[in-house]
């Protein structure tokens, strides 16, 4: 073969030399238009997707807030409502989804505020091209899981099939990860299915009870199911991480006084008095409907001492729910939220936002709404149902205030010696105020017309100066305010030092 090669003539030598260099410049071109026919490829069908999808744009404000509760005089008072006066009443504007033609439905609402989560990201791919898979993962950002919390795994998903709960980790992922476009999972949400993407929606605002992350805007896309979501941010990455950063001190700082031998009960009521006692309630401010507004800023709408409440009961394995529906104040029906707590085995209602101290209660914590039965949050609230998960019978009143710390009173004759001790416990422990409550109207309305008598033979006067003589604590037996709730039929006293 080398001799033959010698033997070659120039001409010859020159002609093979040709040959060989065409058949190399076919193969590059092959191979560079086989690229590029796969990023071609690939971007149309990226183009196709986005342009033919059907779909709908979303606003949504969920401010869900409510009346405040009680106020004091030295008279009767017949409404636990806060006047109007007081405070800007708390309202939720229904959420609403504009098409692309621009007509209104009552959609969407659900669907507003959804929390994406993983997006699906067309990639261009070829079997001619190189793939240099070390490059690609190390440019590439690590994919983030969202923090789900310990009621919404085990109580607010009861009634969630796998593939409903797939979708909203896969929101909550995306979320976390600020995923601008959510692919979620064909054949579960369907567009027309108005009540689904509300309680979907709500499932998301629950799971992001740390913060507001989101606008309240969103963009979905598919046929007869949702098959993906476009949504906004409304706080950038630092401040999510910031805010979530000085929540969790505020958490642990509560945490840190809970003590391994405190009952269910002392553990809600410490929570609740936490929450109370730091938040004041409002209907403006941009994190008034997070945990972060109500923990560390200090101000909430009835959205925000919720979830806040979840969150503190999420850090101590307490279980615990939101619950969201309406509730009646000075015969106005406004859109509510408040939490279901488990205690000792059973379950009961607890409203932190409607004991919140306020300007006609002289400052004091009010425990109305602190662990009752269904019975009595029924009288001033309307849960709505969700399809997701149900809201347990609450049929028990052993861990209510009241009943745990035998302040009720059933009988006339029991009025001046649970009222003198109720007093008498209050200012042992430094508060200033003493509450009771009456099981029965007729009983409710006898110490009311006592409380309205302002002689001074008065047994109410003879019940105050027989606590200050016993307890030998100085206040002024002549000048106590009381807080009526008519509803619940309880009575604080606010005490005068």
């Amino acid at each position: 073969m080398p001799r033959y090669t010698k033997n070659l003539t120039r001409k010859t030598r020159i002609a093979a030399i040709s040959v060989l260099s065409a058949i190399i410049i076919t193969l590059i071109g092959v191979v560079v238009l086989t690229q590029n026919s796969g990023e071609k490829i690939s971007v149309t069908k990226s183009a196709e997707v986005n342009s033919s999808a059907p779909s709908e744009t979303s606003s949504e404000s969920t401010e869900q807030t409510t009346n405040k509760t009680s106020s004091v005089s030295k008279t009767k008072k017949n409404t636990v409502a806060k006047k109007s006066s007081d405070s800007t009443e708390p309202t939720t504007k229904a959420p609403s989804v504009t098409s692309k033609s621009g007509e209104q439905t009552a959609q969407g609402a659900a669907l507003q505020a959804l929390k994406p989560e993983a997006q699906g990201v067309s990639q261009n791919t070829s079997t001619n091209r190189p793939v240099q898979s070390n490059d690609r993962a190390q440019n590439q950002p690590t994919e983030k899981n969202f923090p789900t919390g310990y009621n919404l795994i085990n109580n607010m998903l009861t009634k969630a099939d796998e593939s409903e709960k797939e979708v909203l980790l896969t929101i909550l992922n995306g979320i976390e990860n600020r995923k601008s476009k959510i692919d979620i999972s064909d054949g579960v949400i369907r567009k027309a299915d108005t009540d689904k993407l509300s309680d979907m929606f709500l499932l998301v605002k629950a799971a992001l009870a740390e913060t507001d992350t989101l606008k309240p805007t969103y963009t979905y896309y598919g046929d007869y199911y949702i098959t993906s979501l476009e949504l906004d941010y409304s706080l950038s990455e630092r401040e999510i991480a910031a805010q979530r950063s000085q929540l969790k001190s505020k958490v642990n700082r509560v945490m840190s006084k809970i003590d391994s031998s405190m009952s269910d009960f002392e553990k809600a009521l410490y929570f609740h008095d936490e929450i109370a006692s730091y938040c004041r309630y409002t209907s403006e401010g941009d994190n008034i409907n997070s945990a972060y507004g109500c923990l560390v800023e200090g101000k909430a709408s009835c959205e925000g001492y919720a979830k806040a409440f979840l969150e503190l009961c999420d850090a101590a394995k307490l279980d615990c729910m939101i619950v969201t529906g309406n509730a009646t104040a000075n015969g106005r029906t406004v859109p509510h939220m408040w939490n279901k707590v488990k205690l000792s085995g059973r379950w009961y209602n607890i409203d932190v936002c409607w004991d919140d101290p306020t300007t006609d209660a002289g400052g004091i914590i009010l425990h109305d709404y602190l662990n009752v039965p269904d019975e009595d949050i029924l009288k001033a609230h309307e849960p709505n149902e969700n399809r997701f998960y149900v809201y347990p019978e609450s049929d028990a009143d052993s861990e209510n205030y009241f009943v745990k710390n035998s302040l009720m009173i059933n009988e006339k004759t029991e009025l001046e010696d649970i009222l003198k001790s109720a007093v008498e416990k209050s200012l042992k422990e430094n508060n200033r105020f003493a509450s009771v409550r009456f099981s029965d109207i007729s009983v409710f309305e006898y110490a009311n017309d006592m409380f309205s008598n302002s002689s001074s033979d008065n047994k109410i006067f003879e019940i105050l100066k027989s606590a200050f003589a016993d307890t030998k604590i100085p206040f002024d037996t002549g000048s106590v305010f009381r807080v009526e709730n008519s509803e619940l039929l309880t009575v604080t006293l606010i005490l005068s030092y």
